[in-house]
């Protein structure tokens, strides 16, 4: 009886050899340890024959039935790697599915936010065209509302700046008419002496209702310089309102401009969508390339039990045709 081996892959001897024939050589101390071994046997083992003419055949058998069990085994074995491989690749099959199909929701999750974020975009463009046209609009009709009443009151005062040289210019000929007058009566005073006094008295009156008229063309001139005033104090009043609308404007325009940040918010958060879908395509190839260098080692582990099961075969079928053909009647 053959003494236990050291097992190699898949459960074969390291020590086994691939042919043997029925001359080979078998020491005596060999035959009797396989035919004790015999003892353990059933009936049949023993029946053929006592000689020990048969005692190298039966030895072949009982090793042939040994390495039958060893084959037996590397096939149970085979099996259970099959199987084991088999559920590997339905597990990564079922995992890359699963990546696939988060992958088509991603792509349709960005593909729903891209779609409202163009729609928002354009929603928030013509919102803006319409403000836009809308604080143009207002602010032409608040220009032509300042202006119209700005021109006509500088046209006011152009008439009254005029009006207001006309009267000094007849004020400064009526003082001049005055003074030639004044003249003209000290001459005839002088000229005249005592001898006028009555038509003196007379003048007099008359200098003196004119002094009246001159007073009272000049309170004229006073109350129109009054008006003077009063109408660019309206002016600075109108100026006042201008710079107020102007700052309505600039709060507009910073509104505008806190919703232009909010678009650049919104663009940020496209971006770093797009990077996220990146990094998932990158996840989505290493896990691919894994189940097909997965796939890659299973099928070349097959292509080596197979040519391991073709070798076994072609091993043990001439020791089985000799077998059945010493066992022959």
């Amino acid at each position: 009886m053959r003494l236990p081996q050291k097992k190699g892959l898949f459960g074969l001897s390291t020590g086994y050899k691939t042919h043997f024939s029925a001359a080979e050589t078998v020491t005596e101390g060999q035959l009797e340890s396989c035919l004790r071994s015999l003892e353990s046997r059933p009936q049949w083992w023993t029946s053929y024959s006592n000689s020990r003419q048969n005692s190298v055949v039966i030895c072949q058998a009982a090793r042939f039935e040994n390495e039958r069990e060893e084959i037996i085994e590397l096939h149970r074995s085979i099996v259970e790697g099959t199987i084991k491989l088999d559920h590997g690749l339905q597990e990564a099959l079922k995992v890359a599915a699963t990546g696939l199909s988060q992958y088509k929701e991603f792509l349709q999750s960005v593909e729903a936010m891209r779609s409202k974020l163009v729609v928002s975009m354009e929603e928030t463009e013509i919102h803006f065209q319409t403000r836009l046209e809308n604080l143009i609009l207002d602010m032409g009709v608040h220009v032509v509302s300042i202006l119209e009443p700005v021109v006509s009151t500088v046209r006011n005062l152009h008439g009254s700046t005029a009006s207001l040289d006309k009267n000094i210019a007849n004020a400064a000929e009526d003082i001049k008419n005055l003074r030639h007058i004044l003249k003209l009566f000290e001459d005839e005073g002088i000229a005249w002496g005592q001898q006028q006094a009555v038509t003196r008295q007379q003048d007099a009156l008359a200098m003196s209702d004119l002094v009246s008229d001159v007073q009272g063309d000049m309170e004229k001139l006073s109350g129109t310089v009054t008006n003077f005033d009063s109408a660019l104090e309206w002016l600075a009043g109108r100026f006042v309102q201008i710079l107020q609308q102007e700052q309505d404007i600039s709060k507009r325009l910073s509104n505008l401009e806190t919703a232009l940040s909010g678009s650049q918010v919104i663009a940020e958060d496209l971006r770093s969508a797009q990077l996220g879908q990146y990094e998932l395509q990158e996840h989505l190839l290493t896990n691919m390339r894994t189940s097909q260098a997965l796939v890659d080692k299973t099928t070349a582990a097959a292509a080596n039990l197979q040519t391991i099961v073709d070798d076994t075969v072609k091993r043990y079928e001439e020791p089985f045709n000799r077998l059945c053909w010493c066992t022959k009647p």
